[in-house]
């Protein structure tokens, strides 16, 4: 027995011995622990902690160089407890199982010479990760003689989805072998890791991209390929590489700016650092939206419902340089808003190759309808993009993000100016200052829309399982000009004033094209004893779209007016 002799029996709490053991075994920068012995020959440590696990510790340990330590670990119970002293992104774990650990090295340097674990029932809350990790189970396995470690499976569920970690020493695709992921602290070979998700996914919220604490939900799985998401090496830039399957999500860019919270630092460097070799593909409800609090003369917010099988390719590492995005992504349902009308997309498409030009080709159009209460017609107005070429001056019907302009036509042959086509949507010389005051405080009926509006609409999308659902309330516009209103009316207002103009509409698609609507509209009117009423404009249609093709049919009724009016119309456009 060598100078530790004394203390070859010892116990202790699980906490003590954590405190006393475990930080010179797996160091978090330099110790100052200070000791006089030469080698501990003979360990024999018993490890209990209430509630927690037991287990024992014994083996060799050289405290000065030239030999190397032989302990082994054996625990049963609360296993995935110490991980939060192996690697500071741990905050907390649990879990039920048996660890037999064999370590060898040196005591200022570790390395892991062999690893037997089980567990299940576990938890784990990492800083990379917004959610927690649940009902872990798992396998792993590091034979002697061998530094790979064999991770035989690992299960669990993130929220309301599952997955499943497996890995292999080596991986070919395309010819060309991953490198492995390896944990030079511990001399430990990973390998390549799979991650494998089920169809429903996993829910994520990526920050800047997502609204705070709204998540969708991201697929690693081909049911066709039966392939997942490669995690590869080197560890201080690890390569993901596969396909993502998008779900239920709405995304913005250029990104939000969000005051960040510490474990969302560590989530931003993490995706900085990580070499992306990612496809994403958007499958069902996935929606693009973007906001400008002030805008007049701009598109103040635009809100899409992205075409299934649209795609996006990551590459390269925004830390290491040569980060870029390439794709195509288009729409065919959505709204825009433009001089405060809200215009319904027919198609807006983009295309993007940062290596060529950092800003995204964009071409598309929108329209609206609007009535005219006095000869109950209807007209279609189309907002189209489009761009000059700077060198021979010639309209494109694509542009970059930057140069586009906007085009207003019309469907009345007698709009033959801008003026006319401004007045139909309300923007005539003798209301000119009531609606530049609208649009200049239209800021705040955005920050009501974003507020309130917008999370009821995708609740109600979801819960109903719409393709169309908004609600464009008139309250802002219509208290702007509460002092011209009472006027017309003697000084009387009554609150329905201030609701009348409210539309919303909702619809679903169906047979892939065709579109099934209804549209509402509040208006007030006067009775012959001038009472005032409120009303809807009800409007029902079923629409066929392509990008060249549009067929309409549409029953409007007025209970205001006890106006009925049954349209019907074919269009077809031509790109010259």
């Amino acid at each position: 027995m060598g100078e530790a002799g004394q203390a070859d029996q010892r116990r202790g709490s699980g906490d003590r011995c954590c405190q006393l053991f475990i930080p010179p075994v797996f160091p978090r920068g330099e110790t100052e622990r200070k000791t006089e012995l030469a080698e501990i020959d003979e360990l024999n440590l018993q490890l209990e902690k209430k509630k927690g696990y037991k287990g024992t510790i014994h083996g060799i340990i050289p405290l000065k160089e030239g030999r190397e330590m032989d302990v082994k670990l054996e625990l049963q119970g609360d296993v995935l407890c110490i991980l939060p002293y192996l690697t500071p992104q741990v905050r907390k774990s649990s879990g039920r199982g048996q660890l037999n650990l064999c370590l060898g090295g040196s005591w200022k340097a570790p390395v892991i010479r062999a690893v037997e674990a089980r567990f299940e029932q576990g938890k784990l809350a990492l800083l990379s990760l917004p959610e927690e990790l649940n009902s872990l189970k798992g396998d792993i396995c590091l034979a002697k003689g061998s530094n790979f470690l064999k991770i035989r499976g690992i299960s669990g569920q993130m929220g309301d989805g599952k997955f499943f970690i497996e890995n292999s020493r080596r991986v070919k695709i395309n010819g060309a072998e991953l490198e492995p992921l390896v944990m030079e602290r511990f001399d430990l070979n990973l390998g390549i890791i799979t991650l494998h998700t089920g169809e429903s996914g996993l829910r994520l919220n990526i920050p800047g991209l997502m609204r705070p604490k709204e998540e969708g939900r991201f697929r690693f799985w081909d049911s066709k390929a039966a392939e997942g998401l490669y995690i590869a090496g080197p560890a201080k830039s690890p390569q993901i590489k596969g396909v993502c399957y998008l779900s239920d999500v709405e995304f913005t860019f250029p990104p939000l700016k969000d005051k960040k919270s510490p474990s969302k630092r560590t989530l931003s460097r993490f995706l900085e650092s990580i070499n992306w070799d990612l496809k994403v593909v958007t499958g069902r409800n996935v929606r693009y939206f973007r906001r400008q609090q002030y805008s007049i003369t701009n598109i103040a917010e635009v809100d899409l419902q992205i075409d299934e099988g649209s795609w996006l390719e990551f590459k390269g590492s925004v830390a290491q340089g040569g980060f870029h995005i390439q794709g195509s992504l288009q729409s065919h349902q959505g709204n825009l808003t433009y001089l405060n009308t809200e215009f319904e997309v027919e198609e807006i498409g983009l295309e993007v190759n940062t290596q060529n030009d950092p800003m995204p080709l964009v071409w598309g159009s929108a329209k609206t309808t609007v009535y005219s209460d006095t000869t109950g017609t209807a007209t279609d107005i189309f907002l189209r993009l489009y761009a000059i070429d700077k060198r021979t001056g010639q309209r494109k019907e694509k542009g970059r993000w930057g140069e586009l302009r906007m085009e207003l036509t019309s469907s009345d042959p007698n709009d033959n100016s801008p003026e006319k086509i401004l007045a139909k949507l309300g923007y005539s010389l003798d209301n000119y200052n009531q609606k530049a005051a609208v649009l200049l405080t239209t800021g705040m009926e955005r920050i009501l829309i974003g507020g309130l509006i917008r999370p009821l609409e995708r609740e109600v999308r979801e819960t109903l399982r719409l393709d169309v659902f908004y609600v464009h309330p008139s309250l802002v516009g219509n208290l702007l000009t509460s002092s011209e209103l009472a006027l017309e009316n003697g000084g009387r207002l009554s609150y329905l004033g201030f609701l009348k103009g409210t539309e919303w509409r909702l619809g679903q698609y169906f047979l892939g094209n065709w579109l099934f609507f209804y549209a509402g509209e509040l208006k007030t009117e006067r009775d012959r004893y001038q009472r005032e009423k409120l009303g809807i404009k009800h409007r029902f249609g079923i629409e066929y779209r392509t990008s060249t093709t549009n067929i309409s049919f549409e029953y409007n009724y007025d209970n205001v007016l006890r106006r009925k009016d049954r349209q019907f119309s074919i269009r077809r456009y031509f790109s010259f």
